[in-house]
């Protein structure tokens, strides 16, 4: 096996001054800033200079006459319009065009959300929402959503043994005396959104709900065409069936299923038929009751927002009229990301000039809705240009990432356009120069395999923060992290770690501690706390006794070191509780961080950097609930933890400081790094009782499986989050630019399918291999 010598050359990133204005442009680059088509789409592959591209044909209009406030430019995330802005700001003012970039500073650079919001808030009246609508905070939302779920559930179920079933097999209740979301509400709140999605979509979702009938007939045609036959429907020819089914590579279970001729009876009213049905009364019920709630609040989330702005903009001609006269130019950057619904939007949306930029091959918000498909039909009906040099990678990582998507997806493969670079004094270089493969020796587990990689890295000549790993899974960055800490190497975890943190209970337990003395199990744990500091013994002698609050008052400890902690304690918690009734949450944490020994107790914990940057985080989160008083608040961090709305840990490090990233796939989207560790996880698994549905929306199937229709359903569903996970590898792996490093773990079938022809060779199983050239 070859041995790497030096890093290569980093390659020359197209060269531009700082705003992006002196470039030096592809030709490909150039015919679509100069473009004289009203609308077309443009397939911008990996590191290809999309950005750039879009912010050089923005000054283009610009300097065609076109105002910054006439031109609407839509992204998806908040970082992504912040980044566009400021490179258009800076292009415009390098340019000397100081005054459009004034109002490029102001103007319509934005998330497709604050649009939705722009046009309600411009039209609330003729939406019939007050001018003063808010949005629903997050730690509001989840609960509400599960609240109409559980009532619609409950309600329903007096008089429906299907529905009693479904929350007699999928509830359960609490974990350490605290109440957890049941699988009934994380799969029902999960089928909600989707479902709402779906009608601002205009897609009926409940189309089938009231006919069994009917549904079994869809169900039966679903299956015919994922299988590629056409034998009739209802199927009452099992001969034919299985002949039909003989050629097809169909998964075991399913296969197996078409034994039993019991598949293709004629059953409407079969176990699955009425549990789907019974699931999509719940459900439209739900969804009835939360936009009631939302209405009756004004206070919308993003997706009753989109609902309300798609049908604002689709059914109101002067709303047309008026968005007509606003804009001239639509620009959509990664438009393969765009939902149904927002499809909808933009194409009721009269603006002469439009450009989508994306690529279809990094659709990666499936979760989100997105629909990939929506961008493939476009590019059915315009002018499609394409972006396929890539200026991030070096050629070898090209090479290997064009050699491996190319067996996955076939002739539908964007490949990169790869210019190799010449130097007659070099030695030839390895066909996959810069790729690696990385695998975990006996006895030691991927995190410290993978940190003691990281460190030879450093020894190579990376910086720290120019090396990335990128996880599909957000629970494996954890174990990455502390193996990290272990072997001194700094790091910063994007993520959303905060709410769940042992410092976030503590004051959650505060906050019930001081506004309700019956809660044993709160004062249970505060005593524990770093905010009193009782000995587990004093605790439990208490917890025997219960009400503790009550017995607390009269209570000896037997060891000293408990004496003092509870006379301490009794020093500052008295005045507090006296006053607690009349303080909001923030003022209630801000004193007993002050008076208590809480600071002096963690700073000797072991992660006391991370407690104490966390606690200082959370007392500025508290400040953001300033009406909220104690047990207010103690209910939103519950919520914020239960239902996964939070933040990440507080950074530890100097910002500037060098240290390694840790990252989901996701969360990288648009960056790039000199060195990509890709760490691949087990992927996801159904909920027991999953709801799975059609690609249009309108088609439901649950329940037992037992018939093959609603089994080949779910095989179609499964079908599509693996293709969801192939994009997510291909997003992973284009962020490198000098060393893609790709490691995987445990039982997973995405990486390693990928890598197959790869893994063949015993010989590359070492701890850092390169990996092979394979023809």
């Amino acid at each position: 096996m070859p041995l790497r010598g030096a890093l290569p050359r980093p390659r020359r990133i197209w060269g531009c001054r700082h705003g992006g204005h002196d470039l030096n442009l592809s030709a490909e680059q150039r015919a679509i800033i100069e473009s004289d088509l009203p609308r077309f789409l443009v397939r911008a592959g990996a590191g290809s200079g999309k950005t750039t591209v879009l912010t050089r044909r923005y000054l283009r209009f610009v300097e065609q006459g076109i105002n910054p406030d006439r031109i609407l430019t839509i992204t998806f995330t908040r970082r992504a319009a912040y980044d566009m802005k400021t490179r258009i700001v800076n292009a415009l003012t390098a340019s000397g065009h100081a005054e459009a970039a004034s109002l490029a500073e102001t103007g319509p650079i934005q998330t497709i959300h604050s649009f939705y919001r722009r046009i309600l808030s411009e039209n609330a009246l003729v939406a019939g929402l007050d001018p003063e609508f808010q949005d629903i905070r997050d730690a509001v939302a989840k609960p509400l959503a599960w609240q109409c779920l559980h009532g619609a559930a409950t309600d329903l179920s007096q008089d429906d043994q299907e529905i009693n079933a479904i929350l007699r097999d999928l509830s359960s209740t609490k974990r350490d005396g605290r109440r957890f979301p049941t699988e009934f509400e994380k799969l029902g709140s999960e089928m909600m959104e989707r479902a709402r999605n779906y009608m601002a979509a205009g897609i009926n979702p409940w189309e089938y709900m009231n006919r069994p009938e009917a549904m079994y007939q869809a169900w039966c045609q679903a299956f015919a065409e994922w299988m590629g036959t056409a034998f009739p429907l209802p199927v009452d020819n099992i001969p034919d069936a299985k002949e039909a089914a003989k050629p097809k590579k169909l998964p075991h279970g399913l296969k197996a299923s078409l034994v039993h001729s019991d598949d293709y009876r004629e059953d409407f009213d079969g176990p699955d038929i009425r549990r789907t049905q019974a699931w999509m009364r719940i459900l439209k019920e739900s969804v009835t009751r939360l936009n009631d709630a939302m209405w009756e609040r004004q206070e919308f989330d993003q997706t009753a927002l989109e609902g309300l702005a798609v049908d604002l903009v689709q059914t109101r001609p002067f709303v047309q009229a008026r968005l007509s006269h606003q804009f001239d130019v639509l620009f959509v950057d990664e438009a393969q990301d765009l939902s149904r619904a927002q499809h909808r939007l933009l194409e009721a949306m009269p603006i002469g000039h439009k450009m989508y930029v994306g690529d279809a091959q990094q659709s990666i918000y499936f979760f989100r809705q997105a629909d990939p498909e929506g961008f493939q039909r476009q590019a059915d009906v315009w002018p499609t240009l394409s972006l396929a040099q890539n200026f991030r990678s070096g050629v070898g990582i090209q090479t290997f990432v064009d050699d491996v998507f190319r067996r996955v997806w076939g002739p539908d493969y964007l490949r990169h356009d790869i210019v190799p670079e010449f130097d007659l004094d070099a030695d030839p270089a390895p066909r996959y120069e810069g790729v690696e493969l990385w695998t975990t020796p006996q006895g030691m587990n991927y995190a410290q395999a993978l940190a003691q990689q990281i460190e030879a890295l450093q020894n190579e000549g990376f910086k720290l923060n120019e090396i990335a790993v990128l996880a599909n899974q957000h629970r494996m960055l954890g174990q990455v992290a502390q193996a990290l800490d272990q072997q001194g190497i700094p790091r910063r975890v994007a993520g959303r770690h905060l709410w769940s943190r042992l410092e976030s209970a503590d004051i959650q337990n505060l906050m019930g501690a001081v506004s309700d003395p019956r809660d044993d199990f709160v004062w249970f744990a505060f005593l524990r706390s770093p905010f009193v500091g009782l000995s587990l013994d004093a605790v439990m002698d208490l917890a025997n006794r219960k009400q503790i609050a009550t017995q607390l008052e009269t209570y000896e400890p037997q060891a000293y070191a408990d004496r003092v902690a509870l006379q301490t304690f009794w020093d500052w918690f008295r005045l507090l509780r006296q006053r607690a009734d009349r303080m909001a949450a923030w003022e209630v944490l801000g004193a007993a961080l002050e008076k208590s020994p809480y600071m002096v107790n963690i700073a000797t914990l072991p992660r006391r950097d991370q407690i104490l940057a966390n606690v200082r985080k959370l007392l500025v989160k508290a400040t953001t609930y300033p009406d909220y008083p104690p047990r207010q608040f103690a209910e939103a961090i519950r919520d914020i933890h239960n239902y996964a709305t939070g933040d990440s840990d507080a950074d530890t490090s100097d910002a500037d400081a060098p240290a390694v990233q840790l990252r989901t796939i996701h969360s990288s989207k648009g960056l790039e790094f000199d060195a990509a560790i890709v760490l691949w996880g087990a992927s996801r698994t159904f909920y027991a009782d999953s709801l799975v549905y059609s690609v249009e929306g309108d088609l439901w199937a649950t329940g037992t499986k037992e018939q093959a229709a609603v089994r080949a359903l779910h095989h179609q569903y499964a079908d599509r989050l693996k293709e969801e996970a192939k994009r997510l590898l291909y997003v992973g792996m284009t962020r490198a630019r000098n060393r893609l490093c790709l490691m995987p773990t445990g039982t997973n079938y995405i990486l390693r399918d990928a890598l197959e022809p790869y893994l063949a060779d015993e010989s590359i199983y070492v701890r850092r291999g390169t990996i092979p050239d394979v023809e």
